[in-house]
């Protein structure tokens, strides 16, 4: 090989060793500044719309707020202690039980879950006794203030006969949510 062609080769390749190792890590951190423009550009776009519809935000703060103390006390029942809103809750489910002449079986409370600004309490209850007062148990649970909520149905019904007019017997069970107002005690 001749010498010019040597020093052509040798030129090209501190042209491309410049572009890899000089160029290439360049342009590399342009693009990784260019990307960190534009998230926090998105960043600044999204505080701007929100301070635009602070005010806004602000007045639908307080009419929850407000909501929620008028909403919050129909809900819950602010007993002291767990153990005796599981008393009162389980006197009332004992009366519409008296109520509708359905025969209790078993009665368990299950562990309390914190739902936010009240807890959980959910009452398990196996029964007997007929379809009709059944049924009609479950609207006057539902129909409960503070309100009770029936979560859970499982229910095997028997003895229906449509031609002798009788709805059956139902064995079932139910599982009832209060809630209490507070921290989980």
């Amino acid at each position: 090989m001749s010498k010019l062609k040597k020093q052509i080769l040798i030129g090209f390749l501190l042209v491309l060793a410049v572009l890899k190792f000089v160029i290439v890590p360049v342009l590399e951190w342009q693009d990784e500044k260019v990307a960190q423009i534009n998230t926090l550009g998105q960043q600044l776009s999204k505080g701007t719309k929100l301070l635009a519809v602070q005010k806004e935000l602000e007045l639908k703060l307080q009419a929850l707020q407000a909501q929620k103390g008028d909403v919050l006390p129909m809900l819950t029942t602010d007993e002291p202690s767990a153990t005796q809103f599981q008393l009162q809750v389980q006197r009332k489910i004992d009366e519409l039980m008296a109520k509708h002449e359905l025969n209790v079986q078993n009665v368990n409370w299950l562990t309390p879950r914190p739902k936010g600004m009240a807890v959980e309490h959910r009452l398990e209850i196996r029964m007997t006794g007929g379809l009709k007062e059944y049924l009609a148990l479950m609207i006057d649970i539902e129909q409960q203030k503070p309100k009770l909520a029936i979560v859970e149905v499982n229910s095997l019904i028997s003895n229906m006969r449509p031609a002798g007019y009788t709805l059956g017997r139902v064995n079932g069970r139910l599982v009832i949510s209060a809630w209490q107002q507070g921290e989980a005690r």
